[in-house]
């Protein structure tokens, strides 16, 4: 957890209270040792504890708390964990991700929403191997989870097509960037992008989305809702 993401919990509804917060950093440090937090429990004293909370500590490792994860003596497993997020990232186009992996699923359950266009990739700790300014699009939800369209370069998915002349390549990387402020696609591509689903569920058989004909001009957003009620 980021210490900003403390700091706001502690602060509560006085986060524009600064000097609230500057208080807190001039406050001073005592320093402690994880056995000796270890020795208090152990005798449970409720109090001492007590006491700690209402200063500002720093918890030092003792070395024999700590393991060297290349120690050939441990063992890692993953029988029982406590993972709460997880990022899948497909390896090629399409959205084979978020489809069935079996013939017949009568739990499976997709809810798709376009009518977040604005909303922005915020995931903090994650690579997604691009860089997704200007690329991402939320579309709705697997089950529990997110899902976001991504518009990627060709570089991504190893096409031998070079990538358009609008863009900038970074030599590091290999890869593109797309000199937008937030990570949402321009109204241009959020409409070719819908008007696309559109037409596929068309295609495929749903009978209560309807397209009135080819892309039609301007992209815009006004002119996707003329011609289709897929939103």
């Amino acid at each position: 957890m980021q210490q900003v993401d403390v700091e706001r919990a502690l602060a509560l509804d006085n986060l524009e209270d600064i000097a609230r917060i500057e208080a807190f950093h001039r406050t001073r440090i005592i320093q402690v040792r994880l056995s000796q937090l270890k020795h208090e429990f152990k005798q449970k004293r409720a109090r001492t504890a007590t006491m700690r909370l209402r200063g500002r500590s720093r918890v030092l490792i003792d070395e024999e708390f700590l393991q060297d994860a290349k120690d050939p003596k441990l063992v890692w497993g993953a029988n029982t964990h406590y993972l709460d997020y997880s990022l899948l990232v497909g390896g090629k186009k399409g959205l084979h991700v978020v489809l069935p992996t079996t013939r017949a699923d009568h739990s499976y359950s997709f809810k798709l929403d376009l009518h977040q266009r604005h909303r922005t990739w915020r995931a903090r700790h994650s690579e997604l191997g691009f860089d997704p300014a200007g690329r991402m699009l939320y579309i709705g939800v697997y089950h529990q989870e997110e899902i976001w369209l991504a518009m990627v370069p060709r570089s991504f998915t190893l096409e031998d097509e070079e990538d358009d002349s609008d863009v900038i390549m970074d030599d590091e990387s290999n890869m593109c960037h797309l000199d937008q402020p937030t990570t949402a696609l321009t109204e241009a591509h959020y409409f070719m992008v819908t008007y696309f689903l559109a037409r596929s569920l068309q295609e495929a058989g749903f009978k209560d989305i309807y397209t009135r004909g080819d892309y039609p001009s301007p992209h815009t957003v006004e002119n996707l809702r003329n011609e289709t009620n897929i939103l």
